[in-house]
């Protein structure tokens, strides 16, 4: 399963229809009965369910499986490896199709997110179930690796290892379909264009072993080979504010007494942020200001009509020190 006419026919049906199932060669009768006996008994004790939030994007919609995820050289991996090897070299096989030709898209070199899923049985599901997100999931990143799963994902890849399976796609904007999927055959279908579910057979009855796997889209790395222009350049590409050309300032420190007690930048800016300002009626230290104002300026002559102003404190008034910076006691 390696050939260019192979990896062009399945590339031709994910393009025209956006699924192919194709027939896995079988394990001779003991080896199989050894392999699905050690799923059955290896995974027991390592049968979990996604987060709630992530359960559609691996078992699928209305979903009734459990999955155990297969490490390299775990236990459960080693006795599934015929099968876990056939399932891998078709990964490694599709994913070598040139991007522009056939797939569409640089895939990854192998493939991820490889799976054992079976029937729920009565009951598993709420001793199973790890329930949705906690805060300490967000810290830990797990939202943010299954964002870039859910980005990167184009095939998804489903080998079924007992019969009287179904799977049911639902493609964007179209009808759904419903393929049964017999012993030794792994359906592959475009998961970035569909969703899926994937049931027992019509018979209802019976476990629905399966191995699954996703051929991710290669992430894609940018390098910044250089850069040629003026700062005009370098603010298309990274934005933010634009650069000035004359020359510029830097402040290193600054401090600041004004009116209205605003002794320092911090109090200044609250100050504004309050929508208000620092006048105040002029004391009576500075000077009498019923000697010059009048309510009535029209019928008083020579007098001011406010008693309002923006001055410092009186304590700031006394303690200036006049004759540092040459100023008489006059003045």
């Amino acid at each position: 399963a390696s050939g260019d006419g192979f990896q062009r026919l399945v590339a031709d049906a994910l393009q025209h229809q956006g699924f192919c199932s194709i027939a896995m060669p079988s394990l001779d009768a003991v080896g199989r009965a050894a392999a699905l006996e050690a799923a059955r008994g290896g995974g027991s004790s390592t049968w979990t369910l996604p987060k709630l939030e992530f359960e559609e994007a691996f078992l699928g919609r209305r979903s009734t499986s459990k999955l155990c995820f297969l490490e390299q050289a775990s236990p459960l991996h080693e006795s599934l490896a015929p099968l876990c090897e056939s399932l891998e070299k078709l990964c490694e096989a599709l994913a070598r199709c040139p991007p522009g030709e056939h797939l569409g898209f640089q895939a990854e070199p192998r493939c991820q997110k490889l799976l054992l899923r079976a029937t729920l049985e009565r009951g598993e599901r709420r001793l199973l179930s790890p329930g949705a997100l906690t805060e300490e999931d967000v810290q830990a990143g797990l939202v943010e690796e299954h964002l870039d799963f859910l980005q990167r994902r184009k095939l998804c890849m489903l080998y079924a290892l007992e019969a009287e399976a179904t799977l049911e796609l639902w493609p964007r904007g179209g009808q759904s379909l419903r393929l049964p999927i017999a012993r030794d055959t792994v359906v592959v279908f475009r998961h970035d264009l569909m969703a899926f579910s994937h049931s027992q057979g019509d018979s209802g009855t019976g476990s629905s072993l399966a191995l699954q796997a996703w051929l991710l889209e290669a992430p894609q790395e940018l390098q910044l080979l250089g850069l040629e222009g003026n700062h005009l350049g370098m603010e298309t590409l990274f934005g933010g504010p634009p650069q000035l050309s004359e020359k510029q300032v830097h402040i290193i420190s600054a401090s600041c007494r004004l009116p209205g007690g605003a002794y320092g930048l911090d109090c200044d800016w609250l100050m504004y942020g309050m929508q208000t300002d620092g006048y105040s009626e002029i004391p009576l230290l500075r000077w009498d200001v019923s000697v010059y104002y009048t309510s009535e300026p029209d019928k008083e002559q020579g007098k001011s009509y406010t008693k309002h102003s923006a001055l410092l404190g009186d304590l700031e008034v006394l303690s200036f020190d006049n004759h540092f910076f040459g100023i008489p006691d006059e003045q």
